[in-house]
C-alpha cells in the first residue's frame, strides 16, 4: 500500500469515526432497556463508553427522553411492572432510599415499582424530593408532620438559599442551583438539640432548593 493510500484510509477513519461512534438507532438504544424503566444505563448499555457519552446529551449519566425516545418516554402496558406498588412513604423510609445522602431520590436509587414513583414525581423530572415523597407541599398543612430537625434545616437553608439566589444574580454568574457549595454539607447551622443530622440536611437542602429561585427573582 502506497502512503499516500495510507494518509487517505487514515484521514477517512478520522472523518468517520464520530458517526461510527452514533451507529446506535433510537430503537437499537430502547432494546437496550432491559427493565423497561424508560431509561438506558451504562450497565445496559451494549457499546463503547464514548459512544454513550456523545448519546448523553444532559450529560446525566444516562439515556432517557429524548435521548431514546421520539416524543419522550410514555408508559405503555408492555413495560407496566407486575411489582407491588410501594407503600411505605415516610421520612425513614425517605432516608433509607437516599443512598447519596444528596436530600433527593433519583430514578437510579429507586429499587421499587416505576409507578409509584412517577405518581409521587409531581413534576416529572425524574427526581423525588422529600415533599414529593411524603406527600407535602411546601407551606402546606403538611409541614405539620416535618420533625424539629427537618423544619430547622429547612428554615435554616431557606436564608441560605435565597442569599445565594441573589449574590449570583447580582454578580452575573448565571442560575447555578445544583452547583451551590452549601447542598453537599448542608449542615450550616446544625446543632445537637435539633436532633437528627441527616434529618436536618434533608431540610436544609429543601429549604435551599426553594429559596434559591426567589432570591434569583428577587421575591
Amino acid at each position: 500500500m502506497t502512503l499516500s493510500r495510507v494518509i487517505v484510509l487514515v484521514t477517512g477513519l478520522a472523518v468517520f469515526s464520530p458517526a461510527i461512534a452514533l451507529a446506535q438507532t433510537k430503537i437499537e438504544i430502547q432494546k437496550m432497556d432491559r427493565d423497561s424503566d424508560g431509561v438506558v444505563t451504562r450497565a445496559e448499555w451494549q457499546g463503547s463508553y464514548a459512544a454513550f457519552n456523545q448519546h448523553d446529551t444532559n450529560e446525566d449519566n444516562v439515556l432517557s427522553g429524548t435521548e431514546v425516545w421520539d416524543q419522550g418516554y410514555r408508559r405503555t402496558n408492555r413495560n407496566r411492572s407486575s411489582v407491588d406498588p410501594f407503600d411505605d412513604w415516610t421520612a425513614q423510609a425517605f432516608t433509607n432510599i437516599d443512598r447519596n445522602r444528596d436530600g433527593r431520590i433519583a430514578l437510579s436509587e429507586w429499587r421499587f415499582d416505576r409507578e409509584s414513583f412517577d405518581r409521587a414525581d409531581r413534576n416529572g423530572d425524574r427526581v423525588l424530593t422529600r415533599a414529593e415523597f411524603l406527600g407535602e407541599e411546601k407551606g402546606s398543612t403538611g409541614e405539620g408532620s416535618w420533625t424539629q430537625a427537618y423544619r430547622a434545616g429547612y428554615e435554616r437553608g431557606q436564608i441560605e438559599g435565597r442569599a445565594a439566589g441573589r449574590e449570583d444574580q447580582d454578580r452575573n454568574q448565571g442560575y447555578d442551583l445544583e452547583g451551590q457549595r452549601e447542598l453537599e454539607t448542608a449542615d450550616s447551622g446544625y446543632e445537637a438539640r435539633f436532633g437528627s443530622r441527616i434529618e436536618y440536611q434533608d431540610g436544609y437542602r429543601d429549604g435551599f432548593r426553594a429559596a434559591y429561585q426567589q432570591g434569583w427573582n428577587r421575591r
